[in-house]
């Protein structure tokens, strides 16, 4: 199934997070936030909740809660978790790269995942992952990337939040790391594409 057939579907993904499995360097952050699915009335979207339910801003840090308000409130309102980005770690998306069946993963973003060699976990719906990256970014970027061969990638490290999992890609650091010269790589991979 691809991503749109999954969140155009008439029931969004489940809320399936692996605690266990989530990265000790965002457990620590105070960044978190509760998301729900929401309908758009064309497909399923993410939207971020605080812990008491009311919407959260990935603009406003009075919103955001420490990881076990967070997991308390999601395991009791039965929604997904979330961590906002405030400039001290990056993260990537990479679209439409996964099979949610077999768990292959396409050459050209598991060729990223390595060079990133990062904390990587796959994503909500199956069919994409998201690597979480400390590193120098530039002042100004784009922050997304279609692939003139298909799948695409977003490049956030303030205002934006993601979705966690905590289903690390088999393979991949247990914990964020460190990886500027890399993330220039990837960011100047990216560039190539446009």
């Amino acid at each position: 199934m691809s991503k749109q057939e999954i969140l155009t579907a008439s029931k969004p993904p489940e809320h399936n997070f692996d605690v266990e499995g989530i990265a000790p360097a965002l457990i620590e952050s105070p960044n978190w936030v509760c998301w729900v699915w929401s309908w758009t009335g064309k497909k399923w979207t993410k939207v971020p909740v605080t812990a008491n339910g009311g919407s959260a801003s990935t603009k406003d840090p009075t919103t955001w809660s420490d990881f076990a308000t967070v997991l308390e409130a999601a395991s009791r309102n039965g929604c997904g978790i979330g961590y906002v980005f405030n400039g001290d770690i990056v993260g990537i998306d990479l679209d439409d790269c996964r099979n949610p069946s077999t768990g292959y993963i396409d050459g050209w973003a598991q060729d990223i995942i390595t060079l990133a060699a990062t904390y990587t976990e796959v994503s909500p719906s199956g069919t994409g992952v998201k690597l979480f990256i400390r590193g120098e970014m530039p002042e100004k970027f784009d922050k997304q990337y279609d692939r003139p061969e298909g799948g695409s990638t977003e490049v956030y490290n303030t205002v934006r939040f993601f979705t966690v999992t905590g289903q690390r890609v088999q393979g991949t650091p247990d914990d964020v790391r460190e990886r500027s010269r890399p993330l220039a790589s990837i960011l100047k991979l990216f560039k190539s594409w446009k």
